[in-house]
């Protein structure tokens, strides 16, 4: 979600509020592994991880769960050409808007319609 775990606490308790079940990883790879084993119709994704590459995470989980949107978020300036085509749902810039990023997960979740079963997937770094 964010390398600042006092970002990624105020954004889960935002998504918390809005009713998602959201499941929290600190590092690119716990998010990976936590996919295996899970379903999820989102993730969240801070390009700033410690030790990786959170483009690579990001191709990664494309190719595990190719029908799944990302929410990429990044505070450093001109990334997503760094993305090297990496199939997402948007790219956000920090610092965020969070009546935005609301907006945007709403809208990638549409087709899903809010049911119960919605999810956050949300990743990053401690």
């Amino acid at each position: 979600m964010d390398e600042d775990s006092a970002v990624r606490r105020m954004l889960l308790r935002v998504l918390d509020e809005e009713n998602y079940s959201v499941c929290a990883a600190r590092t690119g790879r716990e998010a990976l592994t936590a996919a295996a084993g899970e379903t999820f119709h989102l993730l969240m994704l801070d390009l700033n991880l410690p030790n990786e590459n959170g483009w690579e995470i990001c191709q990664q989980f494309n190719q595990s769960h190719p029908s799944v949107p990302i929410i990429v978020i990044s505070g450093r300036p001109n990334q997503l050409v760094l993305g090297n085509g990496a199939r997402l749902g948007v790219f956000l810039e920090k610092p965020l808007d969070m009546c935005r990023l609301l907006r945007t997960i709403g809208e990638l979740l549409q087709p899903a319609q809010h049911s119960l079963a919605n999810s956050a997937a949300p990743v990053g770094a401690s």
